[in-house]
């Protein structure tokens, strides 16, 4: 299991790099949504929410599973942080029941728009460097 720090790391990495390209209009004609990444092991999760357009409005550190948001993504801490290090394939654990989709799966495709091509080893990891 990863540990929270790890899965923090991870979360903090991805709300700069999705502020980032938010600005620069990767989302342009998208409606306001919100996901939330949950991490089951954890009892977390990552809470993204956008504008119109595709501009991050605000992220948060959540600890009780959100309702009545555009999408909310089970998942363990080891798949978070392995999609992140580019070692886990989110789409396989999906269709293999490994992780489950609450809510507008189409949301999900809209935030896969924020992706980085390029691993990120969080501290803990071992290939972290820092």
């Amino acid at each position: 299991m990863a540990t929270a720090e790890q899965a923090d790391a991870c979360y903090q990495h991805s709300a700069k790099r999705i502020k980032d390209m938010s600005e620069e209009g990767y989302g342009e004609g998208w409606e306001p949504f919100q996901m939330c990444f949950w991490m089951k092991d954890l009892n977390r999760g990552y809470l993204f929410k956008f504008k119109k357009d595709g501009i991050l409005e605000s992220t948060e550190i959540v600890t009780e599973e959100p309702t009545g948001i555009s999408a909310v993504v089970i998942m363990s801490s080891d798949d978070w942080v392995g999609q992140h290090t580019k070692e886990v394939d989110l789409a396989e654990k999906y269709y293999s029941g490994e992780m489950q989709i609450k809510g507008d799966v189409a949301v999900l495709q809209q935030y896969k728009v924020f992706a980085s091509y390029e691993p990120y080893y969080p501290p803990g990891h071992p290939k972290h460097k820092g």
